[in-house]
């Protein structure tokens, strides 16, 4: 009895003294209710620093966005889907002379006077499509009237979600690259010309008449048809250099070579300088009677320019050999054979004379 009394007032001292300390239970709320301030507060901060952070990248990232923009050699504006400017750099401007105020909001194809030059291939189906990128080359006009070629690069404008929502054009000035081209294909011509044509007489020198025999040669072979040469030497040649001079030598040379190309009727046909005071015509399709009325053809045009030549035992002016040839080539026979054809015949028309015309081995 007296041990169970003993127990029940330890029991009751424990629970006196709980409730006999209520400061103890206060100290730890507020202990807590801090802890808990201080956390929200290192919460609020770092957020703070990161949207900060954010928002400085973000302002940063727009500045230097804009300096780019802006400092680009090339033209650059955005359109959205409906065809508006909404937003165009200072090149550009320039170029087209025209005010930020006055671009916004029109539709591309009002920017240039006349209307839009890329609207026949407008690359909007292009994008559309998922190509990245489409690029065009277009002469633009300048309000200066001066008219410049430019490389018109289109990219797709997309939004934070992938979408498409307009377009950026990028137009650089590719005027000079483009006039060095045509003058790099224009010395490039002249070249080949000059590679093929003889300088003094302007007709086919002899790399250009070997070239077009051979071609016309293997064409006549497989059509069966026939191919015709007038090999031409000038009479005493040597004695009008002497007579008169080598300058004039070279202008009576050119006088020849024109009679001879006045004298050819057919796009196909070909005079060329054989060499030195030589020349030779090639004609396809053409058969020993064609060939032949063509060199009267130049004989008699001779005759009617009458260059004076005082050293000719053959006429008082300038004269021309003739030797024609005419084959079908075929298998056993080479183009070099109808060469030494015609020129065997020249021989023959040198030995009978001169300025006459020899079309067979006679």
């Amino acid at each position: 009895m007296a041990d169970r009394n003993e127990t029940d007032n330890r029991a009751g001292r424990r629970d006196s003294g709980v409730a006999s300390n209520p400061e103890d239970s206060t100290e730890d709320f507020k202990k807590k209710y801090n802890e808990l301030n201080s956390q929200i507060d290192n919460i609020l901060t770092e957020t703070m620093k990161r949207s900060n952070r954010i928002f400085m990248e973000s302002e940063l990232g727009h500045l230097v966005t804009n300096l780019v923009f802006n400092a680009s050699n090339d033209g650059i504006w955005a359109i959205d889907r409906n065809h508006k400017i909404i937003r165009a750099n200072k090149k550009l401007l320039r170029l087209f002379n025209k005010k930020a105020e006055d671009v916004f909001g029109i539709l591309c194809k009002d920017f240039f006077p006349g209307g839009c030059p890329m609207e026949d291939m407008c690359p909007w189906k292009n994008i559309e499509k998922g190509e990245p990128i489409v690029a065009q080359e277009k002469t633009l006009v300048l309000p200066s009237g001066e008219r410049c070629v430019f490389r018109v690069a289109f990219t797709p404008l997309a939004d934070l979600d992938g979408n498409t929502i307009g377009l950026v054009e990028t137009f650089t000035d590719i005027t000079e690259r483009k006039q060095a081209e045509e003058a790099l294909q224009r010395a490039n011509r002249e070249l080949e010309i000059m590679a093929r044509e003889d300088s003094l007489t302007k007709l086919a020198n002899r790399r250009k008449f070997d070239e077009y025999l051979e071609v016309e040669w293997r064409r006549q072979k497989r059509a069966q048809k026939p191919v015709s040469l007038i090999m031409c030497d000038v009479d005493h040649f040597k004695n009008y250099n002497d007579a008169y001079g080598h300058p004039a030598g070279d202008a009576c040379l050119a006088k020849i070579a024109h009679v001879i190309r006045q004298s050819l009727h057919r796009v196909s046909d070909m005079g060329a300088r054989y060499g030195g005071e030589e020349f030779a015509v090639i004609m396809p399709e053409t058969d020993i009677d064609g060939a032949r009325i063509v060199a009267e053809r130049i004989r008699n045009g001779l005759k009617e320019l009458g260059i004076p030549h005082s050293r000719s035992d053959a006429a008082p002016y300038v004269t021309v050999s003739y030797g024609v040839a005419s084959m079908i080539p075929r298998d056993d026979l080479q183009p070099w054979t109808l060469i030494e054809t015609a020129d065997r015949r020249l021989y023959l028309a040198k030995q009978k004379g001169r300025d006459r015309i020899v079309a067979d081995d006679e």
